[in-house]
């Protein structure tokens, strides 16, 4: 039985993860009527890749990316052996950060191809990108 066969159950998920067992409860109960999960006794398996889009809903998307800010922050001080991180804050011309913004882009859409090919799902993963500037020149309200 491959890892995607093996149903997981809430009580594990709430243990990795450091939620109560009812919010993942409730969680799992969305994924199981959007078609991601199937129950399976006690457990659940995921039935296809969990791949997020929230273009359509732009405060969603932020609401989101606030959140997952968040987990790598709590992430950063608790760090599990495979975790990495890395920052660089650095000085640059204006048309070299145009330059790091098409990179960032770029390594964005491979990430989504490689995982939307990934097989079988064995675990969970969290890519957290960010690339901003200090300009003089544009002042934040």
């Amino acid at each position: 039985m491959t890892h995607r066969e093996r149903a997981t159950n809430a009580e594990e998920i709430a243990a990795t993860l450091g939620l109560d067992e009812s919010t993942v409860q409730d969680i799992l109960g969305v994924l199981v009527r959007a078609g991601v999960l199937v129950k399976r006794g006690a457990g659940y398996s995921v039935l296809a890749p969990l791949v997020t889009d929230t273009r359509a809903d732009p405060e969603q998307a932020a609401a989101l990316r606030r959140h997952w800010a968040k987990v790598s922050l709590e992430r950063l001080g608790a760090p599990g052996p495979d975790d990495r991180f890395s920052y660089s804050v650095f000085t640059i011309n204006k048309k070299d950060f145009a330059a790091l913004r098409k990179l960032q882009s770029d390594y964005y859409q491979r990430v989504r191809a490689l995982i939307a090919e990934s097989e079988p799902s064995e675990l969970v993963g969290l890519v957290a990108l960010h690339l901003m500037q200090w300009d003089p020149e544009q002042r934040r309200p």
